[in-house]
């Protein structure tokens, strides 16, 4: 059975670090990058709100394996009237970021990542003609390390 947010957690702060520490993203959001978990009230744009966390059991021959969706919010406000260019390429950028730390260290603290992949993206203006909000949305499959 799987162990509940052990994992869920570990990719959250995997995924804040990442995010927060690649050289691309600092460059669209500022240094430190604009990465949070909870948005402050006096947020500046453009930034990255780590959103909703879906786990599901995964359990395979005695693995206790977990799926999970991670959802991953871009905000932009578009001031130089670009469209969603600039909520593109900072979604560009995550995956990019996420791609390179897949490649140099795969595995959690106490889970293992099997597979990180983005499932969609999507990109549209919010009411206010202001607001470009992006919804990258992420799959990965984890297990515990034994």
């Amino acid at each position: 059975m799987a162990t509940g947010d052990g994992a869920s957690l570990e990719l959250q702060g995997w995924l804040f670090a990442t995010f927060s520490n690649w050289a691309p993203l600092q460059d669209l959001l500022g240094t430190p990058a604009r990465v949070y978990d909870r948005v402050p009230a006096d947020v500046v744009f453009p930034y990255i709100a780590i959103g909703e966390a879906e786990e599901n059991a995964d359990d395979v021959e005695c693995i206790d394996g977990s799926e999970h969706f991670l959802t991953c919010h871009v905000w932009t406000r578009d001031q130089d009237q670009q469209g969603k260019v600039e909520a593109k390429r900072i979604g560009t950028a995550m995956n990019a970021a996420i791609a390179a730390a897949v490649a140099s260290a795969p595995d959690l603290e106490t889970h293992r990542l099997q597979v990180f992949a983005r499932e969609s993206a999507r990109y549209f203006d919010d009411q206010d003609g202001l607001t470009v909000h992006g919804v990258l949305i992420y799959r990965a499959l984890t297990e515990p390390k034994t």
